[in-house]
């Protein structure tokens, strides 16, 4: 049998000849301890995560936590077949695996079928450029970013999206294209039916990409409108919180006068304040990357290295930060000339990025 066919035999052959005693295995995070748990049971897709009925009680499965889905539809004997065999080989190979199933393909496979795969190369597609030296890196990254937020154009009411959304912006972040970063997002948080919680979640991560774009207006902006929001509680309002201070401490384009040492001094004093006052860990994650940037900001380069690596080692739970933490991390050794014996400090942390893409 041709390659093509068999993998789309893999893929479909439960269409055909569903097994009666077997279910869809959603593989997720578990909140509470940061473990990856199974959990077998019928599925039903939404754009907010995944409703699953295990032995007659349902429970809902927020898209952020999930990690991947074997659907019976799918996979007629879940983690025994060679889709699940294909994704425990290289990263190359796995996205060849689902870049042949994409083309093969027929036009009348079902819905689920086309947007899992359509899924899965997406997310190859972005492990494979995380993992390029840096010469080949920007144009794998934009090739990975482009395909992952295609994705969400085509697929706006699949859980998936969220996870390729929120990859492809920071990869767009990564090569600096914040307006491409920006679009995701935007394209994101304007999903009518996710829930609230969600699409908050994603305008107060377009304050921060708009922050790191030096776009405190366009900041400003996307905070006013979550400003006040009922759904606003806990760790959300904790960020927004620090979101409106690190606003207010950003300094002014080229303020270099003798007031900016004391107005350096407040703003972080301000932050910290905001960051103490939050338990939870992905706002405090937040917090120390806004200390960064505003330390930064006002050219404290020891101080802002500080904040930047208690977010990648204490704090490393919002991926948006610890990925832009490593990067600012690098930069500033790139700066400064730091080494760790004939090593560079930037060099270290260049490395450390394919880990945290």
């Amino acid at each position: 049998m041709p390659r093509r066919a068999f993998v789309v035999c893999l893929l479909l052959a439960a269409t055909a000849a569903p097994a009666v005693a077997q279910k869809d295995r959603v593989h997720f995070r578990d909140r509470a301890t940061g473990k990856e748990e199974t959990a077998d049971g019928d599925v039903v897709d939404t754009s907010g995560g995944v409703k699953l009925t295990v032995a007659g009680k349902e429970r809902v499965i927020p898209a952020p936590d999930i990690l991947r889905i074997e659907y019976v539809a799918l996979d007629p004997a879940p983690g025994k077949v060679p889709v699940v065999q294909a994704e425990a080989k290289p990263p190359a190979d796995a996205l060849k695996f689902y870049a042949d199933a994409a083309k093969a393909l027929p036009n009348s496979a079902a819905e689920r079928a086309k947007r899992t795969v359509a899924f899965r190369e997406a997310y190859w597609t972005g492990v494979v450029a995380a993992g390029k030296p840096d010469a080949d890196f920007p144009a794998e990254a934009k090739r990975a970013a482009d395909k992952m937020a295609a994705f969400v154009k085509a697929y706006p009411k699949s859980w998936e999206q969220w996870q390729v959304g929120r990859s492809a912006a920071r990869l767009y972040g990564e090569l600096k294209d914040w307006a491409a970063a920006e679009a995701v997002l935007k394209d994101l948080s304007g999903i009518a039916d996710a829930p609230i919680e969600l699409r908050l979640d994603v305008k107060l991560a377009r304050v921060g990409y708009h922050i790191r774009a030096g776009k405190p207006t366009e900041a400003g902006g996307v905070l006013n409108e979550v400003a006040g929001d009922a759904a606003l509680t806990g760790g959300l309002k904790d960020r927004a919180g620090m979101y409106a201070v690190a606003l207010k401490a950003l300094p002014a384009k080229g303020d270099a006068g003798p007031q900016a040492k004391k107005a350096a001094a407040d703003a972080v004093a301000d932050l910290e304040k905001a960051v103490a006052a939050s338990k939870d860990p992905a706002a405090r994650s937040v917090g120390y990357g806004l200390l960064g940037e505003v330390q930064l900001a006002y050219r404290q380069l020891r101080p802002a290295t500080w904040s930047f690596c208690t977010v990648d080692v204490v704090y490393p739970q919002d991926a948006d930060e610890r990925l832009f933490a490593v990067l600012r991390l690098a930069e500033i050794f790139a700066a400064t000339g730091d080494k760790e014996g004939d090593k560079s400090r930037a060099d270290q942390f260049r490395e450390r990025l394919p880990k945290v893409r």
